[in-house]
């Protein structure tokens, strides 16, 4: 697990490192002649995104203020959410102007973070960790080491379903729209980068509503709201797809900013 290797080794390293990895990845598999070298890039970029996402959660929790903690987490997840949406739009340019090879033109945005990372150095790494230090020594008298395993279990519960269903649907939009719909590749990579931008909108609203109402009944509230765009999608056609949509992905959305 390399959140465990990172809380271990402790080093700020990794976040360039893991930029780099999913850009070198990602490169690999639009250039990539046989199957075994772009299931090679596949893995590559994965291990950068695992690499970075754990140090990056911590140093970003541990770096905010205590008030603001949720909303600050929201906005780290918002920024990824925003690339992630933006992907396949990206992509879909990339791929329809210079053909499969084009794809490997997403290494720049994973070199260019690395740089910005490597040139602001230990910088943000060593606030969150003089943070962290303080909310140590803060912490009441017995606290120290006994983690809340049944609340853990519920939230690791509540996050699963929730990525499940917001994976699913993202692997079901643009099936959906060449073959049911008979619609070009293209559009539905433009469709499915507006799911994947309304949870990137849905996780700063998440993360905003819950540091003034409170997490429970922001989850609570947006796992109730999720099943009806869900149902109504499939039905749907045209523009109300595409409104559907964007609606989906929000509501899912707005759980992990919530939830993290």
């Amino acid at each position: 697990d390399l959140g465990t290797l990172g809380d271990r080794a402790g080093s700020w390293l990794v976040l360039p490192a893991g930029c780099a990895l999913a850009g070198v990845g990602i490169a690999v598999v639009g250039l990539a002649p046989q199957v075994w070298l772009v299931t090679a890039g596949v893995v590559v970029c994965g291990l950068g995104v695992a690499a970075y996402h754990p140090e990056g959660a911590r140093i970003t929790f541990f770096a905010a203020p205590g008030h603001r903690r949720a909303t600050t987490m929201a906005l780290f997840g918002v920024c990824g959410n925003v690339g992630w949406g933006l992907g396949p739009a990206a992509a879909a340019l990339l791929v329809g102007a210079a053909g499969r090879e084009g794809a490997a033109g997403l290494v720049v945005p994973g070199l260019l973070m690395a740089l910005v990372l490597l040139v602001y150095r230990a910088r943000p790494a060593r606030s969150a960790r003089e943070r962290e230090q303080r909310h140590r020594r803060t912490r009441p008298a017995g606290n120290e080491g006994k983690p809340h395993w049944g609340a853990a279990a519920v939230l690791v519960l509540v996050v699963t379903v929730s990525y499940w269903a917001y994976v699913g649907s993202a692997t079901y939009i643009p099936l959906f729209y060449t073959a049911h719909l008979g619609a070009d590749p293209s559009r539905s990579g433009f469709v499915l980068s507006l799911f994947l931008l309304g949870g990137a909108a849905g996780t700063l609203a998440g993360g905003w509503l819950s540091d003034r109402r409170g997490r429970r009944p922001v989850m609570q509230g947006a796992l109730a709201l999720s099943v009806l765009p869900l149902l109504l999608f499939p039905q749907a056609g045209g523009a109300g797809s595409v409104v559907l949509a964007g609606l989906a992905g929000f509501v899912l959305g707005s759980i992990w900013g919530v939830a993290t």
